[in-house]
Formats: structure tokens, C-alpha cells, sequence
């Protein structure tokens, strides 16, 4: 009969425990598709920003280009009027540069830091065969979206000195 007893209470045991991992992996997906609807919500208010900022780039791109055209001055282009616009939301003395400039200068952008857009060098897409044989027809020209970084977005990589690296070894 004790045999039974611990027996009874064994199978109970395992009852519990199988309960109790069950709710465990129930949790663990409950948390999983949490974690996947928050980051698909994240994901889309990011997209969602990025496109308020491309709108807004392109009427500050059709304002600029409106004024530049208004004032018939050649010097003036639509990238130097939104430069000039972004600038003057900065504080003095701010710089704007590519990331490739500020990276040659020894700068790294900070993270979550978001550019300036402005256009990019005219650029052809098409056959290039075609356009090596100077057949132009098919030839699409655009402009594609540069990002411009402020120097209050950027900071002094660290550069370790390579003669020091190796006395400390």
C-alpha cells in the first residue's frame, strides 16, 4: 500500500510539473509574439517617420528649387538652399558633411544620429551595353538622396597608438 501512496504522489508530481513547464512554454510564446508585434510596430513608425521626412524634403526640394528659379541666380542650386535651410537649425558654426568626409577626418557618426537629405550626383540607369555604344534611348537619369551629417552628430574616434598596443603585449 505505501508503494501505491508514493507511487499516486509520483504521478501527481509529474502532473504538476508537466503543468507547470506547459505554462512555462505557453509564456515563452506569449512572449515571443510580443516581442514580433513590437518590433513590427517599431519597425513601422520608423518607416512611417522616414516618409514624413521624404515628404518634407521633397516640398523643401520643389520650395528651393521655385526660389532659385524666382531669383534666376545660376549659384544658387536647390542643394545650396537646403543646406542653408538645414544650417540655420543648427547652432553656429555647425558643419555639414558626408559620412565618408567624416570618416576620412577620423570622425564616426553617433548612433541613432539621421542625416539631412539632400541630392545625390545626377546617375544613369539603363542597359550600360547599350549605353557603351552610346545608344542613349533607354537612358534614365535621376538623382538619388545623399544624407548630410552635422558635426554636432559626430565624435573623435580613438585612435590607439600602434607602438603602444604592442609594449603592452
Amino acid at each position: 500500500m505505501l508503494e501505491k501512496e508514493r507511487a499516486g504522489k509520483s504521478a501527481q508530481g509529474s502532473r504538476k510539473n508537466g503543468s507547470v513547464e506547459n505554462q512555462t512554454t505557453q509564456v515563452r510564446e506569449v512572449v515571443n509574439v510580443v516581442e514580433i508585434v513590437t518590433a513590427t510596430e517599431n519597425q513601422v513608425q520608423r518607416d512611417q517617420r522616414l516618409l514624413e521626412r521624404r515628404a518634407k524634403f521633397y516640398k523643401l526640394s520643389a520650395l528651393s528649387d521655385e526660389l532659385s528659379e524666382a531669383n534666376y541666380n545660376d549659384e544658387e542650386n536647390v542643394n545650396s538652399l537646403l543646406i542653408s535651410y538645414y544650417l540655420d537649425s543648427l547652432p553656429r558654426g555647425a558643419e555639414l558633411q558626408s559620412f565618408f568626409t567624416w570618416k576620412q577626418r577620423g570622425y564616426s557618426i553617433k548612433k541613432g544620429s539621421v542625416g539631412f537629405m539632400i541630392w545625390g550626383r545626377p546617375r544613369i540607369k539603363g542597359d550600360f551595353k547599350k549605353l557603351a555604344n552610346n545608344d542613349t534611348e533607354n537612358e534614365l537619369k535621376y538623382f538619388p538622396i545623399s544624407y548630410l551629417f552635422s558635426s554636432e552628430q559626430v565624435e573623435k574616434k580613438e585612435v590607439q597608438n600602434v607602438e603602444t598596443v604592442q609594449t603592452q603585449n
